[in-house]
């Protein structure tokens, strides 16, 4: 089933969990995904449809490929690059190895380990970046984005927070009523006591 394309860098920043065979729908959807944006796509991540889990598809020659909890096992001839993602606007610059070895399960869940360079190297690179939740960076740091988003979720709710406490200084009547509150339950508490006292205390 093809799935829509997740935009949610904060969605997209959360690590995915490991993949195990109860996932295979979860693979079949990327596939068709993938194939239904082969003009404008080589790889997918299942965090792309919004599924956390660790499974890749790409494109590899004519085929289209799927690693299961794919990990990088060795990596030489580190260069800079320029990508884009189908999740995110605009191109970015970033680093990654020429040539890279990779361990993996297949589609059957079957083990398997492979080398790869050049473009579908990269494409593997970016795929796992995005089951680590990292978008499309540089040095391995987090996308800056993502970051000054949280900053702004965090400074609303502070906001929000500050604002109460100054609508309150602004409205003198709450202080007046919260005044008048007070003194109520004082007298009420002095009334009491007072009736509680046994005539031997006076």
């Amino acid at each position: 089933m093809i799935r829509p394309i997740v935009r949610d860098p904060l969605f997209l920043s959360q690590k995915s969990a490991p993949a195990d065979e109860g996932d295979r729908q979860t693979i079949t959807d990327l596939l068709d995904t993938l194939r239904a944006n082969l003009d404008r796509c080589v790889g997918m991540a299942a965090n792309m449809i919004g599924v956390r889990k660790r499974i890749i598809v790409f494109c590899c020659g004519p085929f289209q490929m799927v690693m299961v909890n794919p990990q990088i096992i060795a990596g030489t001839g580190e260069y800079e690059t320029e990508e884009g993602c189908l999740s995110l606007t605009g191109v970015r610059k970033t680093r990654r190895y020429k040539k890279i070895t990779v361990k993996y399960l297949d589609r059957d869940f079957h083990p398997g380990t492979g080398s790869y360079e050049g473009f579908t190297a990269q494409i593997i690179q970016h795929e796992i970046d995005h089951c680590d939740g990292i978008l499309i960076c540089t040095g391995g740091q987090r996308d800056p984005c993502v970051r000054r988003m949280s900053v702004r979720a965090r400074s609303g709710r502070t906001a929000g927070k500050q604002q109460t406490g100054a609508e309150t200084r602004k409205n003198p009547g709450r202080r007046v009523m919260a005044a008048e509150k007070s003194q109520r339950l004082k007298r009420s508490r002095g009334a009491l006591s007072a009736a509680e006292r046994t005539p031997s205390d006076e």
